[in-house]
């Protein structure tokens, strides 16, 4: 069977330790290699795994990602902190698999257009390190309860709707429709996903999108006990979160 050419949607309301017998002077020289080496392992061969953290500001409700000290807006919606606004780390950028990499459509010669601002297309292979540390996708279910919330509408006017780029590298339904990955996967490279237009009421999921294509992505964390309350009064929390999954290779 071969790769759809587009997604087929259901309407819904929906230290190692260095050791060295050297001089001080190649001890130096080991730990800036090693120190190089890591941040291309973590730019360009992790697909974003990274042994840097993240930090949530739960008043400011600001989300730092210390990959690239990007810091973003996020809202609570349910159990859940969301992303304002699209990821915008890019990951595995040269060299590679064109179906591994990020993409940014408006990309030129001269710079990388407007997806530091409003955030790049992954492919949906290996997104499990995509999101910043401690950070997720979201499922279909919880798409659709963010889709319907007021925190969700009051940004919808201006969200940039970037379409989706296929298997054949073209880009399609620019500037008409946003579409994300969920978080979900089935066998045969294939991942769910959702879309939307401008107009109410126009949320649509999929569950037969190929991991070649590349779309936007939101994160989600669950906000749990890291929300006391007094009252209706948010206390201030600043949680740091080490990654786990990290492993230092040299």
């Amino acid at each position: 069977l071969g790769i759809p050419a587009e997604p087929l949607f259901r309407s819904g309301r929906i230290t190692t330790r260095l050791r060295s017998v050297a001089t001080i002077a190649s001890f130096a020289f080991v730990l800036v290699a090693c120190t190089d080496y890591d941040d291309v392992f973590e730019d360009n061969f992790g697909y974003g795994q990274s042994s840097k953290g993240s930090k949530l500001d739960s008043i400011a409700m600001t989300l730092k990602d210390y990959r690239d000290n990007h810091v973003y807006n996020v809202a609570w919606v349910g159990s859940l902190y969301w992303m304002m606004e699209n990821l915008s780390y890019e990951y595995y950028s040269t060299g590679k698999d064109y179906y591994l990499i990020t993409a940014c459509p408006t990309e030129t010669v001269n710079g990388k257009g407007d997806c530091e601002s409003t955030g790049f297309l992954y492919p949906g292979k290996r997104l499990e390190h995509a999101c910043p540390s401690g950070w997720r996708l979201p499922s279909l279910e919880e798409w659709r309860e963010f889709y319907n919330s007021p925190e969700f509408q009051s940004q919808s006017e201006g969200l940039p709707y970037k379409g989706y780029i296929s298997g054949d590298h073209s880009w399609n339904q620019n500037g008409e429709t946003a579409f994300y990955w969920a978080s979900e996967y089935h066998t045969g490279g294939y991942r769910n996903c959702i879309n939307f237009t401008s107009e109410s009421n126009s949320f649509e999921s999929a569950s037969l999108c190929h991991e070649q294509w590349k779309m936007a992505v939101r994160c989600v964390k669950e906000a749990g006990s890291e929300i006391p309350t007094i009252g209706d009064e948010r206390l201030k929390i600043n949680v740091y979160v080490k990654p786990t999954a990290y492993q230092n290779t040299t």
